[in-house]
Order: C-alpha cells, then sequence, then structure tokens
C-alpha cells in the first residue's frame, strides 16, 4: 500500500493497493451503508471495502457487492476496469439492497431482513488499483446522496463562479479562404486566429477535459468571453473508426446532460458548445491511438502509425510488400478518420457546423525512431513523404467538406515547414493552404534575446508570410506555451518571461494567427498507472502548469500570461 497518490483531483490524497496489504479500521456501529472510490488496475480486482455484513469487491473488472446476513445475496454491477476512477456503492435498507456505479442505481435486490453489525472495517484485502474517499453509512445511502457525492467527487477541488454569460458573438461571414498571407472571410475580411488548444479527446478518456468540473457550455463561455476567436480541438484517429467509444462517467459528471453518451457524440456537444459562443473550430488530428504526445518512441510520430510503443512492430523482419502492406493500413486508416470527421460536421452530415472551419491534418509529424523512420517534404518513399501524405489528405477532407481550411504542419514536431519553399502546397489547395508552427521556451536558450529570436523564427518559418512569392500562406503558430508566469509552482519564471515577452513582440509586430497551449485548468488523463501528480502528471485533477484557466477551470491562472494574450487579439493588419 502506498499513500499518495493521485486522486480525482490536484491533491495526492488516495490510496495505492498492490494486492498484499489492506487497510483495517476500528470497529464501527450498525453500517448499512458504504460509497468509495476506486480505480482498479485493468484485469485486477480484490476487496474494496469490507464491514459487518457488507462487502464491495471488484472481480474481472465489475464490482460486485455482497449483503450477508445468515446467507450472502451477490449484486454484480457494470464494468469499472478501464484505468479510471468510479464511485462505487452498496445501501441495504428496508429489506432491499442497491448496487450504486458512479451516481445511479446499478441493482436492486431483495435481501430480506438485515440487521446492520458493528464490525472493523477492512478496505483494499488483495486489491490491486486505487482507493479514495470511503464514508460509511448507520443509514442507507439514498440515491440523491450517491449522485451528489459522485459529482462533487469527480471534481473535488471544486467549481467556482465563472466569467459572466454575454451575448453571443456572431461568426464571421463563412466559409472561410486564404488570400496570400491571411485568413479572410467569405466577404474578404481579415479573420484574425487568436486562439487556444483545448486538448483531452485525444487521450485516453476521449473526450475533452474538464468536463468532469464543468458544462462544456460553461467552458465554452470562459473562452469566448475572454476574447478568443478559435478553438484547436485535439483527437485521436482510432476514436473515429470501428464502434463509438464508451467515456468513463467521471469524465463528463460536470455535465449532466451528456450522461450516457459516447466520445463521438460527446465531441459533437463541445463543437456545438463553442459555435454556440461564437467561437471558431479547428480540428487536429493529434494522435493515432489515444494517450500523451509527444516524443520519437510514442508511437504515434508518424501520421499512419499507432502502435503500443512497448511492442513495436520489426520492418526488417517483414518482407517488402508486407512493410508496404503495412504501411498502406495506417495510411487507410488515417485518411478514412479524417473523411468522417469531415463529413460529420459539413452541410448535411450528421452534425452540420458551420463553425468547424479547419482541418489539421496531424500534429507534428516527427522522426520515429522504433521504425527507423524520418518524414522528408518530398522524398520518393511514401512512408516518410510528408508532402505527398498532406496533399492526399487535404483532397480527402475537401471532398468531404469543401468549406473547410487545410492546415499543414512543419516536420520536427511542427518546427520546420520549409519544405515549403521547394514543394509549395499552394497549387494543392489554392484558397484553403494554412502553414502550422509550434513555439516553446525551451527551443530557446539562455540568455533570451528578442533579436535573436527574431532573426530564427524569421529564417525557420517567417519567410512564409512574405507577400507575393510562390510559397506566400498563411502561418497559424498554432501551440505555443509556457509556465505560467507569475505561479509560486513555475520553475523557470525568469526565462519563460523573457521569452514571451520577446515571443510576443514577434507575433504583434507581424500581426500573425496563434493558438495558446493550453486552456485547459486541469490535465486530461494519459497515464496508465498514475503515481502522483509531480511523477506522472497527464492524470484528471493533476493542475496543467501551463494551462491558462485555474484549476477549477474558471478564471484566469495567471493574469500576467492572459494579459499578454489580449494583447495580442486585435487586428492590426489587413
Amino acid at each position: 500500500m502506498a499513500k499518495g497518490r493521485v486522486g480525482r483531483g490536484p491533491d495526492d490524497r488516495s490510496y495505492a493497493f498492490s494486492g498484499s496489504g489492506r487497510v483495517v479500521g476500528p470497529a464501527m456501529r450498525s453500517i448499512s451503508g458504504v460509497l468509495v472510490w476506486v480505480r482498479a488496475a485493468p484485469g485486477r480486482g480484490g476487496d474494496v471495502v469490507a464491514a459487518g455484513g457488507l462487502r464491495l469487491q471488484v472481480h474481472s473488472g465489475r464490482v460486485v457487492a455482497r449483503v450477508c446476513t445468515k446467507s450472502c445475496v451477490v449484486l454484480t454491477g457494470t464494468s469499472v476496469g478501464d484505468g479510471a476512477w468510479h464511485q462505487t456503492g452498496i445501501g441495504v435498507a428496508d429489506g432491499r439492497a442497491a448496487l450504486f456505479v458512479d451516481g445511479v442505481v446499478a441493482k436492486v435486490t431483495r435481501v430480506g431482513r438485515f440487521r446492520p453489525r458493528d464490525a472493523h472495517v477492512s478496505i483494499g484485502s488483495g486489491f490491486v488499483g486505487g482507493i479514495d474517499d470511503v464514508r460509511l453509512y448507520a443509514r442507507s445511502p439514498s440515491p440523491r446522496t450517491a449522485a451528489a457525492a459522485f459529482t462533487s467527487g469527480a471534481c473535488p477541488q471544486g467549481t467556482a463562479p465563472g466569467r459572466p454569460a454575454r451575448v453571443a458573438r456572431m461568426l464571421p461571414a463563412l466559409p472561410l479562404h486564404t488570400s496570400e498571407r491571411f485568413v479572410v472571410d467569405a466577404s474578404g475580411q481579415r479573420v484574425k486566429l487568436a486562439g487556444v488548444n483545448w486538448d483531452g479527446a485525444e487521450d485516453l478518456d476521449r473526450v475533452p477535459a474538464g468536463l468532469q468540473c464543468r458544462p462544456a457550455d460553461a467552458i465554452a463561455n470562459e473562452i469566448a468571453t475572454a476574447g478568443f476567436t478559435v478553438v484547436r480541438l485535439p483527437w485521436a484517429t482510432s476514436t473515429w473508426l470501428g464502434a463509438d467509444p464508451l467515456v468513463p462517467p467521471i469524465a463528463m459528471a460536470g455535465d449532466p446532460s451528456l450522461r450516457g453518451l459516447r466520445a463521438r457524440e460527446v465531441f459533437d456537444r463541445v463543437v456545438n458548445a463553442l459555435g454556440h459562443h461564437g467561437l471558431l473550430v479547428i480540428l487536429d488530428n493529434h494522435v493515432t491511438r489515444p494517450g500523451w504526445c509527444c516524443d520519437d518512441r510514442d508511437g504515434n510520430g508518424l501520421w499512419w502509425t499507432g502502435f503500443d510503443p512497448a511492442h513495436p512492430p520489426d520492418l526488417t523482419k517483414m518482407t517488402p510488400p508486407a512493410r508496404l502492406a503495412y504501411y498502406q493500413q495506417g495510411q487507410s486508416a488515417w485518411l478514412t478518420a479524417w473523411s468522417r470527421v469531415a463529413a460529420r460536421y459539413a452541410a448535411g452530415g450528421v452534425d452540420p457546423q458551420l463553425g468547424v472551419v479547419g482541418a489539421d491534418l496531424r500534429n507534428e509529424p516527427r522522426a520515429d525512431q522504433q521504425l527507423g523512420i524520418t518524414p522528408t517534404w518530398g522524398s520518393s518513399a511514401p512512408w516518410s513523404n510528408w508532402s505527398l501524405a498532406a496533399t492526399a489528405a487535404g483532397h480527402v477532407v475537401l471532398q468531404a467538406n469543401p468549406r473547410l481550411l487545410v492546415v499543414v504542419e512543419g516536420l520536427d514536431y511542427a518546427t520546420d515547414p520549409r519544405g515549403a519553399a521547394v514543394v509549395p502546397l499552394q497549387d494543392a489547395f489554392p484558397g484553403h493552404l494554412v502553414y502550422f508552427v509550434h513555439e516553446y521556451p525551451s527551443f530557446v536558450r539562455d540568455p533570451v534575446s528578442a533579436a535573436d529570436m527574431a532573426s530564427s523564427m524569421g529564417a525557420q518559418w517567417g519567410w512564409l508570410l512574405t507577400q507575393g512569392t510562390p510559397y506566400t500562406a498563411p502561418v497559424w503558430v498554432g501551440e505555443f506555451g509556457l509556465c505560467q508566469v507569475g505561479q509560486p509552482s513555475c520553475p523557470v519564471a525568469g526565462h519563460d518571461a523573457a521569452w514571451l515577452s520577446a515571443f510576443s513582440a514577434y507575433l504583434r509586430a507581424g500581426d500573425i494567427d496563434w493558438a495558446y497551449w493550453s486552456v485547459n485548468g486541469t490535465e486530461g488523463r494519459a497515464e496508465l498507472v498514475p503515481q502522483t501528480c509531480g511523477l506522472t502528471p497527464r492524470f484528471p485533477g493533476c493542475a496543467n502548469g501551463y494551462g491558462l484557466l485555474t484549476e477549477t477551470w474558471s478564471g484566469d491562472a495567471s493574469p500576467v500570461v492572459s494579459a499578454v494574450l489580449r494583447s495580442l487579439q486585435a487586428i492590426t493588419q489587413q
């Protein structure tokens, strides 16, 4: 047993059980009900709580409750073996036992006369996983009590009043298109992409983070009232292939209207909420296989890969036809997912949304060390030719939804679009092409020099903004962020503050389009085996050091950073 593991909020306060120990509490009187949060290791189980004649277990990934008098009655509930936190419970009253799972009654059965007994409380015997917030009741918890405990327990850091709702901003005249280095609306007026990333749907829960604390509409209002115009929404290829994935109820606990919906349906609701508040949406194919991104060995580095990094394929043992077939299978899956996503929000689609204005074809195309493949801009091999793949995907997107902008990221973690000077993509998507780059403080060494940064960014990607050339196109700095300046947890505030000053000056001078990473107050679920927020920070509830919103998903985490972003929102060039 280990104390101080990631629970459901920003504090490391839950207990991790390894299957070899338990906690025995003092004798308790007349226990008629239990509510408890559990995070069962996939494929494992054990006793969660045993007290008197009540016993809660996880067996083969499912909740099992036993109510014992002279004999035992067994109630089996829904699956909780997905690695997420779940609230479970049992209560007995009036000769009936109710099994609770995630705030609702999962099963009710008659048990006859039940007499609560005084007994010691045993927690975690043989259990593998996490246990948190054990509540014992002398009287059975009611369905209302269980529901309230689920909602509040899913976001234990609490919620705070958000920004006041305002009259929704009107969308610009759509569709958008490009003219030289600018994005413009249907009437030719400049539209500045000044936005944020809202991540989470690319992670294990497959829905945007924060919905465990607040409704989608409330978070959309936070973004809109802060003056942003666009939201980049990441997603995973596999979410849009096969059956619509289930979503752990805790991931949507702050928005009761989403209860029971699957991942794509929740994504629809989020897109709708953003559009309702006058926000444009650019869809971002962030990963293939859901989980944390990004490095050279995560199995998601190429647009067509998505393997378990612990078990990479060995291309050297494949015949040339087998290697080609492996690539083609991944390429086909990527293009199929894009066709479905683009068509879904097109006129006549499953959920037509005019505010969906762009398709970011793939996040951070980069080398895959395990496969030994480095993508290039224009190589002859199709599995490493990013410009060829982007052209194919852009055509698929525009065939499904001709109104979209086609966003193409640079190579090497979206830092290097210089191949566009040799193989420009303007002719492939006339009026639709936007190039995309990332910038972070870690890219710059001390001492930070504004002049050196401007020179470096100009040589790396700023040249694409030069008017009147064969390669001229808008550049969207769709990811940049920093440890929140002014926050005590920021370990390199001096470096990051200097970087932000120099970087924002470059954006301001060129009136360049941008989106901050990220708006999230807390992280999404990207860790399979969480430990502490310090060691495994990418888990729901762990504070997001780069997030614009506070841990309660309301208000500014750093007024300093928010003020800088507000100063970059206005259009100064046409």
